[in-house]
C-alpha cells in the first residue's frame, strides 16, 4: 500500500486506503510496521499562495472599477503605452489621457520601454496642467507604472494611483480606445513616411493638435477636448 502511493501516503491515509479494500487497521500497528520496514514517506512541496503586504497591495488598488466619468478637468488622468515600429526599429508611445474631456494632456516617444517614460511624461503632463490637487492617475499593472522612482513620486505630489485588474482590458478603456483611433488615424495612413522618430514626431504632433483642438468626440457631445474644457471653465467662473 505504501509503494503504491508512490510513498507519499502516512500512517493515517493507510489505515484508510486498507479499509476501502476491507482490511481493517489500527493506526498504532500500521506506525509500527512502517518503523520496522523504514518506510518514511516523501515529503511533499505544496505550493504557497504568494503573500502580499498590506501596503503593497494597497498600491495596486483600483479606484475607478471602469467608472470613467469625471465630473471636472484635471481630476482622473489615465495612460498606457503604445508600440509601433519604424523602419522595423520598435519606438514607444506614452500618453495620458484626462478622463473628463478625452484630452491628452502630455505624451511622449522612446526607442526604450522603461520607467524613466513614464516619469518624463508624467511630469510635463503635471506642469502643463499647472500641478492639479486630489489627482487620480489610473493606468494598467505594467511594470513601468510600478517603479520605486514613479510610485514615490506619485505619493510625494500627493496624486492617488489606481491600477486595472490584471487581464481585465475594459478596466483601461479609454485610453485603449485612444490608442485604437490612433492606429486607424494616425499609424496606420502615414507610418510609411516616419523615416525617424524626429518626422514621426512631426506627424503625431499634428495628430495630437487635431485630436484635442478640433475633432469632434461624441463623448464630448460633438465637442472636441478643448472645447468640452473651455466650456467647463466659462460655466464655472474660471475665466
Amino acid at each position: 500500500m505504501f509503494e503504491e502511493s508512490n510513498r507519499v501516503y502516512g500512517a493515517n491515509k493507510i489505515v484508510l486506503a486498507l479499509k476501502k479494500k476491507g482490511i481493517i487497521a489500527d493506526k498504532k500497528t500500521v506506525l509500527k510496521i512502517m518503523k520496522t520496514n523504514n518506510l518514511v514517506k516523501e515529503n511533499v512541496i505544496k505550493r504557497k499562495t504568494p503573500k502580499v503586504d498590506k501596503e503593497k497591495r494597497n498600491y495596486y488598488r483600483n479606484l475607478l472599477k471602469q467608472q470613467f466619468n469625471a465630473d471636472a478637468p484635471n481630476k482622473v488622468w489615465t495612460s498606457d503605452l503604445l508600440e509601433f515600429k519604424i523602419r522595423g526599429v520598435s519606438f514607444y508611445l506614452c500618453a495620458i489621457m484626462d478622463l473628463f474631456s478625452r484630452m491628452i494632456v502630455a505624451w511622449r516617444i522612446s526607442s526604450n520601454r522603461n520607467g524613466s517614460l513614464v516619469v518624463l511624461t508624467f511630469k510635463d503632463a503635471f506642469e502643463n496642467r499647472n500641478e492639479p490637487l486630489d489627482l487620480i492617475f489610473h493606468t494598467d499593472q505594467g511594470s513601468e507604472f510600478k517603479t520605486n522612482e514613479f510610485m514615490e513620486m506619485l505619493e510625494v505630489l500627493g496624486v492617488k494611483q489606481s491600477f486595472s485588474y490584471k487581464g481585465v482590458p475594459n478596466d483601461n478603456a479609454p485610453i485603449e480606445g485612444f490608442f485604437s483611433r490612433l492606429r486607424s488615424e494616425e499609424l496606420n495612413k502615414h507610418i510609411e513616411h516616419y523615416e525617424n522618430s524626429r518626422i514621426a514626431k512631426e506627424y503625431l504632433e499634428r495628430y495630437f493638435n487635431f485630436y484635442n483642438f478640433g475633432r469632434v468626440h461624441t463623448y464630448n457631445g460633438g465637442l472636441s477636448p478643448a472645447e468640452k474644457e473651455d466650456e467647463w471653465y466659462k460655466n464655472n467662473g474660471h475665466f
